[in-house]
């Protein structure tokens, strides 16, 4: 609403971030959630006309205790993290992939 006598600016900010730049820092936020203590990796999963679609970070699958969770990254395979831990990005496997990007 203009009020009288006030000049009001009419144009957009032009400081603004870019969706890249927006989806990134959300990716980077989602990646803090991660309790690997040598990997954290955030996902932020968008469609073409930039609605996020999915948000997702790497670490134990859902059911598993992280406070017992082997995370470690040497010794016999079984006992480190890598055949159970899930990657940031999983969660947009189910998605048709024309219609996504992943930043």
């Amino acid at each position: 609403m203009r009020q009288k006598g006030k000049n009001m600016d009419s144009k957009k900010r032009k400081d603004y971030i870019s969706w890249d730049e927006y989806f990134m820092a959300i990716a980077k936020l989602s990646a803090m959630r991660s309790k690997d203590p040598s990997t954290q990796v955030g996902a932020c999963i968008v469609s073409n006309d930039n609605r996020i679609l999915s948000i997702g970070y790497n670490g134990a699958p859902n059911g598993f205790n992280d406070e017992k969770f082997p995370w470690g990254r040497e010794g016999e395979n079984l006992d480190t993290k890598y055949p159970y831990v899930c990657h940031a990005a999983v969660s947009y496997t189910h998605l048709t992939l024309p219609t996504i990007r992943l930043v």
